[in-house]
């Protein structure tokens, strides 16, 4: 069986269409092969896409359904799962929408604690857009940190802009935006102006 053989390669492209393959001709047999290299490395966006297209039709969800949106029963899992890999946990979450109820504060908090810097900034990028009530503070706190990398800070102080456009900074938020533009970072300082003229 080619598809099966194809599957088990360590070329992520042969992974690819063999995953492809098995969503398209709807081999409901392969369906564990598919699961495994959704959980294996070396992982890139287009073979986590393929896996979740793949496992959608093979769960009778038309092609063009699946194009509106992954599947957030096959995402969330993966993004909650602390045992599966940094990186397929962060190509997870960059897909979920920023206002999915289970992405909390908890959650967020979480991932914004992992020591993998890919999956820490992802936390972050999907923090600065979330509707959550801990979004600000827990911005403000790692835009603060002097000891985490400043990408991450950056990332952290254009997520403090307002979501809402005729929204006003909290104080506190304003305050640290004002300190980080007269600081010694530049990109912290245009990232703050940045946030402070939204």
């Amino acid at each position: 069986n080619i598809p099966r053989i194809a599957i088990n390669s360590s070329d992520p492209k042969l992974r690819f269409l063999a995953v492809q393959w098995i969503g398209e001709e709807n081999l409901k047999e392969l369906r564990a092969n598919v699961e495994k290299v959704l959980a294996s490395e070396p992982m890139t966006g287009d073979l986590f896409m393929a896996c979740l297209a793949s496992l959608s039709m093979l769960d009778g969800v038309p092609p063009a359904e699946f194009e509106k949106a992954p599947p957030v029963q096959h995402v969330l899992p993966i993004v909650k799962d602390s045992k599966r890999s940094a990186s397929l946990r962060a190509i997870a979450l960059r897909m979920l929408p920023s206002s999915l109820k289970e992405l909390d504060g908890k959650l967020l908090g979480e991932l914004v604690a992992s020591k993998d810097e890919g999956l820490r900034r992802e936390a972050v990028r999907t923090l600065g857009l979330s509707p959550i009530p801990e979004r600000e503070a827990l911005l403000r706190t790692i835009a603060a940190d002097e000891s985490l990398d400043v990408n991450l800070r950056a990332d952290a102080v254009a997520g403090l802009a307002p979501v809402d456009q005729r929204a006003k900074l909290n104080e506190a938020t304003r305050d640290l935006l004002l300190k980080l533009v007269n600081g010694k970072e530049t990109s912290l300082a245009i990232e703050a102006l940045r946030s402070l003229r939204s």
